[in-house]
C-alpha cells in the first residue's frame, strides 16, 4: 500500500489529434491517406505517435509512407515478440491468447479455468472493469497487440509482415 498506481487508458483519437506537438504529423498523415491505418496500429498511445514524428523528422519529413510502414512494422514485431516469449515461458497462455481471435475482451475468471496466472508486468493484456456488473475484463494492451492477437500474426504460418493495405483491411 506504499505506492499509488495510476491506470492510464489509451487516449481518445480526437484528443490525440489535437496535440500541438503532433499537428504537422497529423496533417501529413491525413494528406497521405495514412491517418486511419496508423491509428489502427498505434491507437491512443501518444508516445508511439511522438516516436513516429521523431522518425519522420529525422528522415527530413520525407517519405512518410515508408517511415510509417517501418514504424508500424516495428510496433507489430514488438507485440509478436512479446507473445512468443510469453508462450515459450507459459505454454498454457496460448489457449488464453487464442480467445482474442474472436473476442475483443475476455472475462478474467477464465484464468482460473485455464489454471493460469498473468505475469506482472503484463505487456500483452491489461485489465478493465466492466461498467455493468463490475467484472474484471482482460483486453489487449494496445492496438498493435489487438491486431496481432486477432489475426494471429505471431503464428509461424502467417509469413510476412502485413502491408499497409492489408492492415487497412484488418478488423
Amino acid at each position: 500500500m506504499r505506492e499509488i498506481v495510476l491506470p492510464l487508458e489509451p487516449m481518445e483519437r480526437c484528443v490525440l489529434e489535437q496535440m500541438e506537438e503532433l499537428a504537422e504529423l497529423q496533417v501529413a498523415l491525413d494528406e497521405a491517406g495514412l491517418a486511419d491505418v496508423v491509428w489502427k496500429v498505434l491507437g491512443g498511445v501518444p508516445a508511439a505517435y511522438l516516436q513516429l514524428n521523431r522518425c519522420w523528422i529525422e528522415n527530413g519529413k520525407q517519405e512518410l509512407e515508408s517511415v510509417a510502414t517501418k514504424h508500424l512494422h516495428a510496433r507489430l514485431s514488438s507485440a509478436m515478440s512479446d507473445i512468443n516469449k510469453r508462450c515459450a515461458k507459459q505454454p498454457d497462455h496460448e489457449s488464453l491468447l487464442d480467445l482474442f481471435v474472436s473476442n475483443e475482451v475476455v472475462v478474467e475468471s477464465v484464468l482460473r479455468e485455464l489454471k493460469s496466472v498473468r505475469p506482472s508486468p503484463d505487456k500483452i493484456l491489461r485489465t478493465s472493469v466492466a461498467q455493468e456488473g463490475g467484472r474484471v475484463l482482460l483486453l489487449p494492451a494496445d492496438n498493435a497487440m489487438r491486431l496481432v492477437l486477432r489475426h494471429q500474426l505471431h503464428k509461424p504460418n502467417k509469413g510476412l509482415m502485413p502491408t499497409l493495405d492489408e492492415i487497412r483491411k484488418m478488423g
